[in-house]
C-alpha cells in the first residue's frame, strides 16, 4: 500500500499479511453466517462464543492497516500514487472483464464504468483510503507544526466526540461505524503521536508480549459482554470506531512493532496483502466468498468446519497473490515506459 517507506521491516509486513488474513477469516464468519444471536447462544453457546472472540480478533484488520499508515507516514509522490491506481483498477477492471468474457454477466456502460471506477458501496476501504492519500500532506504538515500537548489535546477531543456520537449514541451518519475517511484521519494522526511521542507513557513501552497480552485480555472481554447481553451488544462493540476495537488494534501495532527480524519471503508476500483484498471484496467475488463459506458452515461441524474455513481463506490469499504476479509485471513495464513521460507531464501542470 502507498505510504511505506523503501526500507520494508519484516515485522509489520508480517502483521499485513496477518491483518489481511483477518479480512478474509472476517468475511466467513458475521459478514457470510450473520451475527450471532440470542437464540443462538442459547442452543449452541460454545459455538456462539468461538465466533463471537474470532469476529473480534479479526474486526480490528482495517484500523491495523491505517495505523501502519499513520506509524509510517503517507509520503506522497507521481509514482506512488500511480502505482495505487494502477493496482485497484487491474482488479476492478480486468475481473470485470474476466466475467463479461467467461460468464452470463451483461452490464450497461454505466454500470460498467460505475464497477471499474469504485462509484458503487464495493469496496468502501479503495474510496476513503484515497480521501486519507489525499488528504496526507496537511495531516503530515499539521503533525510537522504542532507541538506533542497540541496533538495531544486534538486526540483526545476528536476521540470523545467519536466515542459520543458514533459509538455510544449513533448520533450521526457520516461516521458510520468507521466506515469512513474522518475515522482513517483519526487513526492515522492516532499512529504519528504514538510512533512520535509513545516513549513518554510507560503503559505503551511494555514489551511485544505484554502488548500481546493486553489485545487477547480485550478481546475476552468483548466476547464477554456480548454474550452475556445475548448478542444485543454485538454490533455496537464491532464499530471501527470502538474504542476497544482501536485500542487493541493500537496494540497489535505497537507489539509487533517491537519484534525485529528480516524476511525476504515475507516481504515478498506482504507486497501482494492489498491485492488479496481488492481481489477477494471484488463484487463479482465477494457473493461467491460468501457462498462457499455457507456452504462449508452448512455441511462441516466443528474441526472439519473450522480446518475447511481455513483452507479456503488460504486457497483466496494464495490465488490472489499469484494473480498479483502479473499485475506486478505489468506494472514495471506501463512505468519503464511511461513513467518518466508522467512525471515530465506533471511538472509542466505544476
Amino acid at each position: 500500500m502507498v505510504g511505506m517507506k523503501s526500507k520494508r521491516l519484516s515485522n509489520i509486513e508480517l502483521l499485513r499479511i496477518i491483518a489481511m488474513f483477518m479480512v478474509l477469516a472476517l468475511h466467513v464468519n458475521f459478514f457470510a453466517l450473520g451475527f450471532v444471536n440470542a437464540d443462538e447462544i442459547q442452543t449452541t453457546p460454545l459455538t456462539a462464543c468461538i465466533r463471537t472472540f474470532f469476529e473480534f480478533l479479526c474486526i480490528v484488520a482495517v484500523d491495523v492497516f491505517v495505523l501502519i499508515s499513520g506509524w509510517f507516514g503517507i509520503k506522497i509522490n507521481v509514482k506512488g500514487f500511480a502505482k495505487f491506481l494502477f493496482q485497484i483498477l487491474f482488479f476492478s477492471v480486468g475481473l470485470c472483464l474476466v466475467f463479461l468474457l467467461f460468464t452470463d454477466k451483461t452490464m450497461t456502460i454505466k454500470s460498467l464504468v460505475k464497477e471499474c471506477l469504485y462509484a458503487n458501496k464495493a469496496c468502501w476501504f479503495v474510496k476513503a483510503y484515497l480521501f486519507l492519500y489525499v488528504l496526507s500532506p496537511v495531516l503530515n504538515a499539521f503533525v510537522e507544526k504542532s507541538s506533542e500537548r497540541l496533538m495531544r489535546f486534538v486526540l483526545l477531543v476528536y476521540f470523545f466526540m467519536q466515542i459520543l456520537f458514533d459509538f455510544v449514541f449513533k448520533s450521526t451518519d457520516y461516521l458510520c461505524g468507521g466506515y469512513s475517511p474522518l475515522n482513517f484521519i483519526g487513526l492515522y494522526l492516532l499512529a504519528r503521536y504514538v510512533k512520535l511521542y509513545g516513549s513518554r507513557y510507560k503503559f505503551l513501552n511494555m514489551k511485544a508480549s505484554s502488548n500481546f497480552l493486553a489485545f487477547f485480555a480485550i478481546l475476552i472481554f468483548e466476547t464477554f459482554l456480548v454474550m452475556i447481553s445475548k448478542g444485543r451488544w454485538a454490533y455496537m462493540l464491532l464499530f471501527y470506531t470502538s474504542p476497544f476495537v482501536i485500542a487493541s488494534a493500537l496494540l497489535l501495532v505497537i507489539g509487533f512493532s517491537k519484534i525485529e527480524f528480516s524476511s525476504k519471503f515475507i516481504n515478498a508476500v506482504a507486497m501482494s496483502s492489498f491485492s488479496v483484498y481488492l481481489f477477494h471484496c471484488n463484487e463479482n467475488i465477494i457473493d461467491h466468498y460468501k457462498h462457499i463459506a455457507n456452504t462449508i458452515y452448512a455441511n462441516y461441524s466443528s474441526v472439519m468446519c473450522l480446518a475447511m474455513m481455513l483452507l479456503l481463506i488460504l486457497a483466496f490469499y494464495v490465488f490472489a497473490t499469484l494473480v498479483d504476479r502479473l499485475r506486478i509485471v505489468l506494472w514495471n513495464v506501463f512505468w519503464n515506459k511511461l513513467g518518466n513521460k508522467i512525471e515530465l507531464g506533471i511538472k509542466r501542470i505544476k
